[in-house]
């Protein structure tokens, strides 16, 4: 006799799963008392489901494997929608497990709305957002549909499966374990063709103001050493979208930084003056590129390379589409460095002339000494201290933006941050998974004050866990990034984004047993950054910064790429 809950954890180890993200309840109890007694697979039971998906994510972020997650039925499956979504929209490998009521209490067809306590059709729920769900009726199916489960996640263009296991199955025993046959439900890579790669290489020996624009695709296909190889023999400059921060070294001279509507004006520029564009892994989206798609077109070769053949020609037109993986592109690419004939020293001269012109610091007014406090100052710091090296996870707002524009990564799957979703409140679940799968890691959760209380009951996780994280949160009063929007928008009238009340972040420390600090004057900047960062425990960094502070230069509706506000910069 077989126990099915058994399996499901055998099978669960075979894939291997090393921890699954949880929080209980009498539906998945089955399964987690199976779990428990094979003590391979750690359980970290979080203090909500949904922290439970965006740890699951972030773990998957950090290590290149399939973060696993699990509720329970009905409120604990629709818990996880939010980190399901979160994975789906930036590529993430997932693989969420809820309970559900029994075969028997399913309402099927019917159309009263539910029978089963807590009943939830959560199959259907996250069919748009993810790349398969499906629930098990037969104990028989169990060992396919997970073999399935995780490798449709990481296959392809990865992202999120949900499998919704009904009490009763995973309550049943099998005499006989019948296997079925492996069905394929998504698509094979393609091959990429030689003529492709030929007319790729000629049109980087036609240009002169060639750039690579590195996306978060370069990291979910572990491309970031070819990336590297590829753009220092050739000479060619690399930008970087949001989610591709991290997948080349930004203290090289060939780093154009952050790219998009929040990025440098001398990234944007460049962008906006290149004959050739080698986008590797990215969608053009219009936090990428801004609105201004056509003109962003007008007398550029384009070079289009992603594994996902929706994405290319959806928003851009392309010259050169080559659907494949982005690390086997290149690979093919570098095979042939030895036909790249291109001499772009005058560029890259061009280049650093623009750097140096609209400098970030500048652009902020920021001084040698920190004369206030400011985030631009404190997450200098934490860069400088951690020498690019640090786990940084960011939340959805100003201080991703500015945690893009002055953190100087070095290493790839360091930049965890929500991309697609913009998900408030992913920061701290996300620097805990991240302890978690890199124990000596340093990891620092760079936040604000309104995304930081929408999981703060998270600290409960890490204390619990004994998961030491640096949490800075940048305390305006605000949500700032919609209040400037407002603020330009509606002529200042800035509806329900000012936190009439805000907790005193450092007594919340103390609560939960963890250390508080507080910077409330230039002067205790450095001081204080590096006592944080040099602490053994859990440390909340309360920041005190002013309610106005913008996050610039920033690309307008209808403006283009090299036209950002401040106009007058």
């Amino acid at each position: 006799m077989i126990n099915i809950s058994k399996m499901i954890a055998n099978k669960l180890k075979e894939n291997k799963c090393k921890v699954i993200f949880e929080y209980p309840g009498g539906n998945v109890a089955p399964i987690l008392d199976a779990v428990k007694l094979d003590g391979t697979i750690d359980l970290v039971v979080t203090r909500n489901d949904q922290a439970a998906s965006l740890m699951a994510d972030a773990y998957a972020r950090v290590t290149g494997e399939v973060g696993v997650c699990m509720a329970t039925v009905g409120p604990g499956a629709t818990n996880l929608v939010t980190g399901i979504a979160n994975a789906y929209f930036d590529s993430i490998p997932l693989v969420a497990i809820t309970g559900q009521v029994g075969t028997g209490s399913l309402k099927g067809i019917k159309k009263t709305r539910q029978i089963g306590f807590q009943e939830v059709d959560i199959v259907n729920i996250v069919k748009p957002i993810t790349k398969w769900s499906c629930m098990i009726t037969k104990p028989e199916d169990v060992n396919q549909v997970i073999d399935e489960a995780f490798r449709i996640a990481r296959e392809g263009r990865p992202g999120p499966v949900l499998i919704d296991i009904p009490m009763d199955v995973q309550r049943s025993m099998l005499q006989k374990l019948d296997i079925l046959n492996r069905v394929d439900i998504i698509e094979k890579r393609s091959i990429v063709e030689q003529k492709k790669i030929n007319l790729l290489i000629q049109k980087i020996n036609l240009s002169s103001k060639p750039v690579i624009i590195a996306g978060g695709g370069v990291i979910l296909g572990n491309a970031e050493n070819e990336l590297k190889v590829l753009a220092e023999k050739s000479q060619i400059p690399v930008a970087n979208t949001l989610m591709g921060l991290g997948s080349f070294d930004l203290n090289s001279k060939l780093a154009l930084g952050f790219m998009g509507c929040y990025g440098s004006r001398a990234c944007n520029k460049i962008l906006a003056e290149a004959d050739l564009i080698i986008a590797l892994g990215n969608r053009f989206d219009v936090r990428a590129i801004g609105t201004e798609i056509n003109k962003f077109q007008e007398g550029k070769f384009i070079i289009h390379v992603d594994v996902d053949k929706a994405e290319i020609n959806n928003t851009v037109k392309t010259n050169l589409a080559i659907n494949g993986d982005v690390k086997e592109v290149l690979k093919l690419i570098i095979d042939r460095l030895n036909e790249i004939n291109i001499d772009t020293k005058k560029w890259l001269d061009y280049i650093s002339e623009l750097k140096y012109k609209f400098n970030l610091d500048r652009e902020y007014r920021l001084s040698d000494e920190y004369d206030k406090v400011r985030p631009q100052y404190i997450i200098k710091e934490i860069s400088n201290l951690t020498n690019g090296k640090a786990i940084i996870t960011s939340d959805v707002g100003q201080n991703q933006m500015w945690t893009a524009q002055f953190y100087k990564y070095r290493y790839t799957r360091t930049n965890l941050t929500s991309g697609g979703l913009g998900n408030m409140g992913y920061g701290l679940p996300a620097a805990i998974a991240a302890k978690y799968a890199k124990k000596d890691a340093q990891v620092i959760n760079i936040t604000g004050d309104g995304s930081f209380q929408m999981n703060m009951q998270e600290l409960g996780t890490a204390v619990a866990y004994n998961l030491p994280v640096k949490i800075f949160i940048l305390k305006n009063n605000t949500l700032g990034l919609v209040k400037q929007f407002q603020d330009k928008t509606f002529l200042g009238k800035a509806t329900s984004t000012v936190i009439k009340y805000n907790p005193d972040f450092i007594k919340l420390a103390e609560v939960y047993g963890i250390k508080g600090l507080r910077i409330s004057k230039a002067s205790e900047i450095k001081g204080i950054v590096k006592e944080a960062l040099n602490y053994d425990g859990t440390v909340i960094v309360e920041c005190y910064i002013d309610s106005n502070e913008l996050a610039i230069p920033e690309i307008e509706g209808g403006h283009y790429i090299d036209d950002q506000y401040p106009y007058n910069s």
